[in-house]
């Protein structure tokens, strides 16, 4: 199977119904290299719908990071009083020096089981405050920000949290 965004790509090596890309060059990360994993789109009714997605992600340009910046602090906060300073040595004195302390691993795209039912792109980070979750960047069809948060294979704060659509936040 080849992506126009993102190149040939190959069943996964653990997934069978999943493919993996090469790594690619991210703008949005001011051209950091990684891979994508795409969940179960040879049995989707709509799989254009993923390129476009895809697409849509590798478009997203450098300055947006700096808009993600409070949500991913925010993140960093709320994880750093949740546990104590003890268990949380990292020290970000600001929403600009954030990304200085997350290290992006790959990409996943999937469809969201219920609700919208619509294509999300997982940004998916290790991060020096929180190593045994991480951190996940996701965005509505690739190009809305829609969730910062652990990574805990949720798409909206609505699914994590069984809440209404209509009490869907970005974290």
């Amino acid at each position: 199977m080849k992506s126009k965004s993102i190149g040939q790509l190959k069943v996964h090596s653990d997934i069978e119904d999943w493919y993996e890309s090469e790594a690619v060059s991210i703008l949005l990360l001011g051209g950091h290299n990684l891979s994508f994993t795409i969940e179960d789109i040879d049995e989707d009714e709509s799989p254009e719908e993923f390129e476009e997605a895809i697409s849509n992600f590798m478009a997203l340009e450098e300055l947006l990071k700096s808009k993600i910046e409070p949500y991913i602090y925010k993140n960093y906060l709320e994880f750093k009083e949740a546990v104590g300073p003890e268990y949380c040595p990292t020290n970000i004195p600001s929403p600009s020096g954030v990304w200085q302390h997350v290290f992006p691993s790959y990409v996943n795209v999937s469809r969201r089981p219920y609700g919208n039912e619509e294509v999300y792109v997982q940004l998916l980070a290790e991060c020096e405050w929180e190593p045994e979750h991480g951190l996940q960047v996701v965005f509505h069809k690739g190009k809305l920000l829609n969730r910062v948060s652990g990574q805990d294979g949720h798409l909206t704060h609505s699914d994590a949290y069984d809440l209404p659509e209509e009490q869907d936040r970005i974290c």
